[in-house]
């Protein structure tokens, strides 16, 4: 089983998330020490700068009449948004009303991404083979998809905004190269082959648009748009890591490291103008975290992302797997700042769907494997709190409107059978 979180997604990734030292190229399942097939990357000590992930998430949903989680406290939101700290959860503090969606037995379900209607989840396993392969199911079921079957790692899925078309990430070629699937017929076509790794792929609003990250010769990680039908054509669009676009402009959130001091990541955003960037906007920082794996709420008012509380401790960890991190919603002008998770587990991975469900990647579960879980009724905020280092985005429109309504029932049964 891969330790934490699976392929590049859980531990890995979170560490390549935090320590601009760490060759994100790594999938070696560090329970084991057995290395995927078919990549020639492998773990190393890199001295690479490794760009924050940049990611947005629109507000936080509610419905009339659902019920809340339990808020963190006002003094614990004041002391994040004026000092920067985050403060640890107490063990066995309430995690609010989750949602089991993923029940793999072995390994690990990993990198959730929704379809525009919130009834299907695509997302990357380990519960079948060593190697990550890509799947498929509807939210309120168990049955499981397998769209993916050769033996390299297939991660990190986005879906087109009509729901037809995937774009992942693959070693299949020997290096991580970015690719694009119909999804009903299975037809793939390889949209990058530079000889640098390309991760995180994400469809602009008009599916005729691409980002993700690339590294560079020198180890430094950038943002780069193509056009699908000229990927031969990129911009560069600037320093940063697991960008993801706004579903309904042309922003795009990711996460960047600071140039000085513990250089933990923050979350940030930038503008786009004919595919030229404008200035990019921090949106929330913290002074005793890594603020990881953003992601935009369906009306891209708010941004969801995952806290690592003391990610150095973590790093020196026997497995480098951090031994608590949450899940935190905010409004894109920084305000509104609320916690979504709250207790001793690791939750990562945030995605929102269209219906505004949020799913994140726990070790919640029983034997505490990781798979996807999703906020059962969406929450309204807790509080307001004064902004966090941020100005507001170039073009983003003010405020924080309530999503829409909650996803659809909870999954049933636990076993997962291919069809």
């Amino acid at each position: 089983m891969l330790a934490g979180f699976g392929l590049l997604a859980g531990c890995d990734q979170v560490q390549l998330a935090w320590n601009q030292h760490v060759d994100p190229l790594t999938y070696e399942d560090q329970a084991q020490s057995q290395h995927a097939p078919g990549s020639s990357a492998s773990k190393n000590n890199s001295n690479a700068s490794v760009n924050a992930q940049h990611a947005s998430t629109p507000g936080a949903a509610g419905t009339p009449g659902a019920a809340k989680t339990a808020p963190a406290s006002t003094d614990a939101l004041n002391r994040l948004a004026l000092f920067g700290h985050v403060d640890a959860p107490a063990a066995g503090a309430a995690s609010g009303s989750f949602r089991q969606v993923s029940f793999a037995m072995e390994g690990a379900d990993f990198d959730p991404a929704a379809d525009p209607t919130g009834q299907w989840l695509a997302f990357a396993s380990t519960s079948m083979s060593p190697q990550a392969d890509l799947f498929i199911k509807t939210v309120d079921g168990a049955a499981i998809t397998q769209l993916t079957t050769d033996p390299a790692n297939d991660i990190m899925p986005a879906f087109s905004p009509d729901g037809r078309r995937l774009a992942f990430a693959s070693d299949r070629t020997g290096n991580w190269d970015i690719f694009v699937m119909d999804i009903k017929s299975g037809q793939t076509m390889q949209l990058t082959t530079a000889t640098t790794p390309d991760l995180h792929p994400s469809f602009s609003p008009d599916g005729r648009r691409l980002v993700y990250c690339t590294q560079s010769n020198a180890g430094q990680w950038d943002m780069v748009v193509v056009e699908l039908d000229q990927p031969t054509v990129q911009h560069h669009i600037g320093e940063g890591l697991f960008p993801q676009w706004s579903p309904v402009d042309d922003q795009i959130v990711f996460q960047r490291p600071r140039q000085r001091g513990t250089r933990w990541f923050c979350i940030w955003t930038i503008a786009l103008n004919n595919n030229e960037p404008g200035r990019a906007t921090q949106i929330a920082a913290s002074g005793n975290a890594a603020l990881i794996h953003p992601c935009w709420s369906p009306d891209a008012s708010r941004i969801a992302f995952a806290t690592v509380l003391d990610p150095e401790a973590a790093e020196a960890g026997d497995d480098a797997k951090p031994k608590q991190a949450d899940v935190w919603t905010v409004a894109i002008d920084g305000a509104g700042l609320e916690r979504v998770t709250d207790g001793e587990f690791v939750n990562l991975q945030p995605a929102w769907s269209g219906d505004g469900t949020l799913f994140f990647v726990s070790n919640r579960s029983e034997k505490q494997l990781e798979n996807i879980w999703a906020l059962g009724q969406p929450q309204q905020p807790a509080v307001n709190v004064p902004e966090i280092q941020t100005l507001p985005a170039p073009g983003s429109a003010p405020g924080s409107a309530p999503g829409s309504a909650p996803g659809s029932a909870s999954a049933t049964g636990t076993a997962s059978a291919n069809r």
